[in-house]
């Protein structure tokens, strides 16, 4: 959660939110307080893709 709260400053007055977020990633909620050094690949890319979804709407990936 510690790497949400870094990229996303506004969910600081919003815990539950990025816990929320997280959730719908399938990150389990004991892993909210992990370190993000101590998660395994797929969780780490659960995060980066739960902070993809906090982030702006017009953020786009591309594969070209």
């Amino acid at each position: 959660m510690q790497y949400l709260l870094k990229r996303h400053p506004h969910l600081e007055s919003k815990p539950a939110e990025a816990r929320a977020t997280l959730a719908k990633f399938g990150l389990p909620k004991e892993n909210d307080l992990s370190m993000i050094e101590k998660l395994s690949g797929g969780q780490k890319a659960r995060v980066v893709l739960a902070s993809m979804a906090l982030g702006s709407p017009t953020s786009c990936c591309s594969t070209s």
